[in-house]
C-alpha cells in the first residue's frame, strides 16, 4: 500500500513537470516522446539488478499477446496525454483523467474476479462520477478536441492497467517496466525520427530529465502496488495524485477558474480514499 501512496505523490510531481515542459517550454512532441522513453529506459536498466525475475511460461503465446496489446495501449495513451497537456489547462486535464479510475475499476471487476471489492468499487465510482459531473457542468456538455483526446487516453490507460496486472503474474515489476519502455522508445524513435535540433531546447532538456525520473519512479511503484494490493485498491489510492496537482495548478499555473468546485471534487476524492483503505 505504501508504494501506491508514494506513486500518487510522484504522479503529482510528474504531471506538474509535464505541464511545464509541454505547456510552458513548448518542447515539441517529436522530441519529448522518443527522448523521455530513451531516458526512462536507461534509468530503469540500472534498476534491473534489484528485481529481475521472470516466471516459467512468460514467453508463451498467451503472455506474448498480452505484452503486445499492452505496448499498443501504452504507446497510444502516451501520445494522447502529451497532446492534451500541451493544450489543456492542468486542472481540466486532471478532471478528465479522474474518469480513469471508474473505467479501470469496472474493467477490473469484469476481467479480474479477484479484484471484486464492493467498497473500493463504489468509492471509485462515487469519486469519478462526481468529477465527471463537475466537468460536464462546466462545459455545458461541450467537450473540446483536447478534452476528447484525454477521454480516449483514459480508456487506453484502463486497458493497459488490466493487461499489466495479468503480466505481473509472470514478470517482476522491474523487468516488465524495462521491457515496456524499451520497446516504446524504439517505436517512438522510428515514428518521430528526432534530429539534433533538440539541443536548442536546453531548459526543456533539463526538465525532460526530471520528468523521466518522476515518471519512471511513479510507474515502477505503481507496478509493485498492482502486484501486491491489486488493480482496484491501487487505482483508488492513486487518485491522491490529481488532488495534489490542484495546488501547483492554482498557485503556479494560475488556473483558478471555478477552483472552489475543484476543491469540492478534491474533498470527495480524499473521502473516498480514506473509506477504501479503512473500510473493507
Amino acid at each position: 500500500m505504501l508504494s501506491a501512496f508514494l506513486a500518487a505523490i510522484a504522479s503529482a510531481g510528474n504531471d506538474t513537470g509535464l505541464k511545464y515542459l509541454l505547456g510552458k517550454l513548448k518542447l515539441p512532441l517529436k522530441y519529448y516522446l522518443p527522448y523521455v522513453f530513451v531516458l526512462i529506459t536507461i534509468i530503469s536498466a540500472f534498476s534491473l539488478r534489484l528485481d529481475a525475475h521472470i516466471a516459467a511460461g512468460a514467453f508463451s503465446f498467451h503472455y506474448i499477446l498480452l505484452f503486445i496489446l499492452m505496448i499498443a495501449a501504452a504507446a497510444i495513451w502516451n501520445v494522447l496525454i502529451a497532446e492534451s497537456l500541451q493544450t489543456e489547462p492542468l486542472c481540466e486535464y486532471e478532471l478528465i483523467i479522474l474518469t480513469a479510475p471508474l473505467i479501470t475499476i469496472v474493467l477490473a471487476t469484469i476481467f479480474l474476479p479477484a479484484e471484486r471489492d464492493i467498497h473500493i468499487f463504489f468509492a471509485g465510482i462515487i469519486a469519478s462520477l462526481t468529477l465527471v459531473a463537475t466537468k460536464i457542468r462546466r462545459h455545458h456538455l461541450q467537450l473540446s478536441k483536447s478534452a476528447k483526446r484525454t477521454l480516449w487516453a483514459v480508456l487506453f490507460i484502463a486497458i493497459e492497467t488490466i493487461l499489466l496486472r495479468k503480466l505481473l503474474v509472470v514478470y517482476s515489476p522491474m523487468v516488465l517496466y524495462f521491457a515496456r519502455v524499451f520497446v516504446i522508445a524504439i517505436i517512438f524513435l522510428f515514428i518521430y525520427k528526432p534530429d539534433a535540433n533538440v539541443l536548442k531546447y536546453r531548459d526543456a532538456m533539463r526538465w525532460l530529465i526530471i520528468v523521466s525520473l518522476l515518471g519512471g519512479t511513479m510507474m515502477i511503484l505503481k507496478y509493485y502496488a498492482l502486484r501486491t494490493i491489486g488493480v482496484s485498491e491501487t487505482t483508488i489510492i492513486l487518485l491522491l495524485g490529481p488532488v495534489l496537482t490542484y495546488l501547483p495548478s492554482y498557485f503556479y499555473f494560475h488556473e483558478r477558474k471555478e477552483f472552489k468546485r475543484d476543491l469540492i471534487g478534491a474533498l470527495v476524492i480524499v473521502g473516498c480514499i480514506i473509506y477504501s483503505v479503512t473500510v473493507k
